[in-house]
């Protein structure tokens, strides 16, 4: 009796585990992008520069959305950190630092899993790659950093629409589709699992 009344507990609490692992609250594709490109590009420029510096941000791409947006939030998260910021290098300022970003680029992609079946919602695994180059170096060319970075993230989503800014192209992703056997395999381990669960609730109620 106590055995069985352990599998339908054990047995329940994996089920609804599977249901709550295709999250209800996740980071939108933008919060995903400040973190992965924005966050890492600010951490070097505190590691390689001193709050006393003055910083001139750049971007060598021009007619990009996701390159101006990167300096813009860069140069906002700079002047909350105290940093004196100038949008362009002046002769007087030659003590500036040049602070560069070249060649950003991010990716989401979903591809679909789970499936409506009983009290199971279909969602979504996502997956983010980004990569950016920064550089930080005086104005007499002496560089003081110069590196390529590359960022990956992955969760689980219900819905595309909520994580995607109309306003910002580059949030925007492409679907992928699961393979054949994923999506024969998947139902069935599902709906195998819910028999399990209402068998071992019945053989409960009958063994009492």
């Amino acid at each position: 009796m106590i055995r069985r009344f352990t599998l339908f507990i054990i047995s329940s609490v994996c089920l609804l585990n599977v249901q709550r692992g295709i999250g209800d609250t996740v980071p939108s594709n933008e919060e995903i992008a400040q973190k992965l490109l924005v966050e890492t590009a600010i951490q070097q420029i505190y590691l390689h520069t001193s709050k006393s510096s003055k910083l001139v941000i750049q971007s060598n791409v021009e007619n990009s959305d996701l390159a101006a947006w990167i300096r813009q939030n860069l140069i906002d998260s700079s002047l909350a950190h105290d940093y004196s910021v100038y949008v362009q290098p002046k002769d007087s300022l030659n003590s500036a630092l040049i602070v560069e970003i070249s060649h950003p680029d991010i990716t989401f992609e979903y591809k679909s899993i789970g499936s409506k079946w009983l009290f199971f919602n279909k969602g979504y695994k996502r997956t983010v790659k980004s990569n950016f180059h920064i550089s930080v170096r005086e104005k007499n060319g002496m560089v003081l950093l110069s590196q390529l970075f590359t960022r990956n993230f992955e969760d689980t989503l219900k819905s595309i629409k909520k994580v995607e800014n109309d306003k910002l192209l580059f949030t925007k992703g492409e679907k992928i589709n699961s393979s054949i056997g994923e999506r024969l395999i998947e139902p069935v381990l599902i709906t195998a699992s819910a028999i399990t669960v209402v068998y071992l609730f019945y053989s409960l109620r009958s063994g009492k």
